[in-house]
């Protein structure tokens, strides 16, 4: 249940974050260390990393599998 929190907590402080600019509180709010286009591009260079790795992964096993039938 602790962990429930935890996530929920990471969740509303990510929201939080990507709706300042609408509400023009990008600036005057301390807690958030950085403005919120890194919100958006932060998720987005990550998944970009996360798809590449998984790529390169499926790519070097599918290579070492057809190398060793033949």
């Amino acid at each position: 249940m602790k962990t429930f929190f935890v996530i929920l907590a990471l969740f509303i402080y990510y929201c939080v974050w990507i709706l300042l600019p609408i509400f023009d509180l990008d600036r005057t709010l301390s807690i958030f260390p950085f403005t919120s286009k890194y919100a958006v591009s932060i998720p987005i260079v990550l998944l970009l990393l996360a798809t590449s790795i998984v790529g390169t992964s499926l790519a070097v096993l599918l290579w070492k599998d057809s190398n060793r039938k033949t």
